[in-house]
């Protein structure tokens, strides 16, 4: 069955407010520290020689092939230390899966488009799997709206007072809240005065009560939708500004990679004045290039490259320090959203059939926020190994030509 994240921004009835706390308390959600990992990712060198150092040891010319593995292991190590807490999510979803039968998650996921209002009004579980990604966007898209204008269609409950109480608590925040800190008496009470005015039917208390039920597990499945569908769109929005501002990195790096002079235009240039130096004769060994131009040549396009490196590097430490500030920024807005909106979050294992269970995708989020840190430990240690590599060339050319 699709997946369906419904991109629609709608206020809601502020209900199961007592549960912001129990989550703050049993669920790790929330309490990585984010920030932390960030600043601790190492960044890169101060100069090519320090690059050449971490990337091959004390001496280039007798490299240490896992110099540059040892620097960043411990940064590694912290950070999937820190991904091993989130194992436990892991665990439980095996578990689960293992507990159900093939036929039973079927059985399940079809039964849920019975239950789930979204996905009844959009025909079932089994249409929907039919559908392509684009239909079950546009029809998931007009089930929500029709949802929220009359949530009470095909439950069975004909009652305009019911539904004018309902659009009261989705139109008035602060009646929604008064309206959730009311005992059960209290809400019964409401609700027949709402129903005052319906048309008279015969109705016995324990009918009333029927109805009273409906209504009370109708304004939770609506709950339920609504704070999925928050949550799955702040997910969306992340995950879409995590990777603007990565292809807004990447395309600061290649230009700087691209700029005149790079390392291509300086070996097109080397390889058109190699091939203008006159061949000698050496005896029985032949025509060769002119040995000191070669030498010279050899020299001075090293240091080119080299002098290129430098530069690049200078300018590749602002743009990775402009990425780390992004990340951290992502971060803290995403804390700040589950601060506030963490009592939404559920992690019932069955919702994952209707698709509102939200706390898999948030540790999948969470997940790929720790992986910040390594994103950018990653893109150190690249830039790292690119700059050191040409000190090594430049000490290289040096030594074959004996030069101090």
């Amino acid at each position: 069955m699709k997946t369906i994240k419904i991109r629609l921004t709608l206020s809601g009835v502020a209900v199961f407010m007592s549960l912001m706390s129990v989550f703050a308390q049993s669920s790790p959600l929330g309490k990585t520290d984010f920030q932390s990992y960030l600043e601790a990712a190492p960044g890169l060198p101060n100069s090519i020689e320090e690059a050449a150092k971490r990337a091959y040891g004390a001496n280039p010319l007798q490299p240490d092939v896992t110099a540059l593995e040892k620097f960043f292991e411990g940064f590694y190590s912290k950070v999937e230390n820190a991904e091993n807490q989130y194992k436990s999510y892991a665990d439980k979803l095996q578990a689960y899966g293992e507990s159900q039968s093939e036929e039973d998650m079927i059985q399940k996921a079809y039964a849920e488009s019975d239950k789930n209002p979204i996905l009844r009004q959009m025909g079932g579980a089994e249409k929907v799997s039919k559908m392509s990604q684009e239909e079950a966007e546009v029809a998931a898209r007009a089930a929500a709206a029709q949802y929220i204008q009359d949530p009470f269609a095909g439950s069975g409950v004909q009652s305009a007072g019911m539904t004018a109480l309902y659009q009261k608590i989705v139109s008035d925040p602060a009646y929604a809240a008064k309206f959730q800190n009311m005992s059960e008496k209290e809400k019964e009470a409401e609700l027949r005065k709402y129903m005052s005015n319906d048309q008279p039917q015969a109705k016995t208390p324990q009918q009333m009560a029927q109805e009273h039920q409906r209504f009370e597990q109708q304004m939770k499945d609506k709950n339920e939708v609504l704070h999925a569908m928050v949550i799955n769109q702040k997910i969306t929005d992340i995950q879409i500004k995590i990777g603007e501002v990565a292809q807004k990195y990447g395309e600061a790096i290649q230009a700087i990679n691209n700029a005149k002079g790079n390392h291509i235009e300086i070996n097109a240039d080397s390889q058109q004045k190699y091939d203008k130096i006159p061949e000698l004769s050496f005896d029985e060994a032949g025509r060769h290039k002119d040995p000191e131009q070669v030498k010279k040549l050899a020299l001075e396009t090293a240091n080119k490259h080299r002098a290129f490196a430098i530069s690049a590097l200078k300018q590749y430490a602002p743009v990775l320090n402009e990425l780390r500030s992004a990340y951290k920024q992502i971060c803290a807005d995403y804390l700040d959203f589950l601060k506030k909106n963490g009592y939404k979050v559920n992690g019932n294992m069955d919702d994952l059939f209707s698709g509102t269970n939200t706390e898999l995708s948030m540790v999948s989020l969470e997940l790929s926020l720790l992986g910040l840190s390594r994103h950018i430990a990653d893109e150190s240690k690249y830039l790292t190994k690119e700059i050191a590599s040409w000190e090594k060339h430049y000490l290289e050319t040096k030594a074959t030509y004996q030069v101090k």
